[in-house]
């Protein structure tokens, strides 16, 4: 083996090495946070103040709708026409 190979083999094992313990080490801290119970930062948002009158105003000037969301009622089902996306043409 070559002077040039040996200094590559061992600059490789070298990051390698850093590689490895960096991941271990951050491993080791998301699992010691998930097992004390903490919450990660940014998962679920931020919680925020809501001005209910300047809510209201906007719903009187009709820059808000005042009927209730419509984006949580089930699909309607498709016609048995469609070709399904298991089905070979």
């Amino acid at each position: 083996m070559e002077k040039n190979e040996r200094v590559f083999l061992i600059a490789v094992l070298v990051c390698a090495l850093l590689f490895s313990a960096l991941s271990l080490g951050n491993a080791r801290e998301y699992f010691a946070r998930r097992a004390a119970g903490a919450v990660e930062p940014g998962i679920a948002g931020q919680a925020r103040d809501a001005d209910i009158a300047q809510i209201k105003g906007m719903i009187r000037r009709q820059y808000l709708s005042d009927h209730e969301a419509e984006f949580y009622t089930t699909m309607p089902v498709l016609p048995e026409t469609a070709p399904r996306l298991d089905e070979t043409p």
